[in-house]
């Protein structure tokens, strides 16, 4: 399972990836978990270049 969670976590990142790149405005809406989770979307955008900041920045 944990495989297929990991899988399903980069094919949403790689979503993410390509709707930020596209001209205009992108919505996305994540569970609280896989946001901030050590390896999660924020972290993954990151890595990708992009620029992520938090309420508490």
């Amino acid at each position: 399972m944990a495989d297929v969670e990991r899988k399903g976590t980069r094919d949403e990142i790689e979503a993410l990836s390509a709707a930020m790149k596209t001209q205009g405005h992108a919505v996305a809406v994540y569970g609280i978990r896989s946001l901030v989770a050590k390896g999660g979307v924020l972290d993954q955008m990151r890595v990708r270049g992009f620029e992520v900041s938090t309420p508490g920045e």
